[in-house]
């Protein structure tokens, strides 16, 4: 637990890195490191996933997945059955400069029973 506390905690560093541009390298307390892709950032404490944060310009949301127990336990879910809209750990409020982060088009998730 507290190895995800601390990488919660840690999770306000990944604004500036993005909007910086800065490599992997980018500066990290003892122990932890960054792992960037195009479309994601990583935080990673002694070569173990600790969470990553997915900005994929092609899906309508960013969110964190997996987020991971000190024990290595997936703490998320990523678009369960019966909630195929919800991707890990993401932002709850609706309105976030002018974006929606709650609803996604509901048609593309309907079914039958659901109409």
């Amino acid at each position: 637990m507290k190895l995800l506390l601390i990488g919660l905690a840690l999770a306000q560093l990944v604004s500036p890195l993005l909007a910086a541009g800065e490599s992997s390298e980018a500066a990290a307390p003892a122990g932890f490191s960054w792992s960037r892709t195009d479309t994601s950032l990583a935080l990673r404490h002694n070569d173990r996933s600790v969470w990553r944060l997915v900005f994929d310009p092609a899906k309508p949301k960013s969110w964190f997945h997996p987020v991971y127990t000190v024990d290595g336990e997936v703490l998320t879910a990523f678009e369960p059955a019966d909630h195929p809209w919800h991707r890990g750990l993401w932002w709850s409020w609706k309105l976030i400069n002018g974006i929606n982060y709650w609803e996604e088009d509901w048609r593309a998730f309907a079914t039958p029973q659901s109409l």
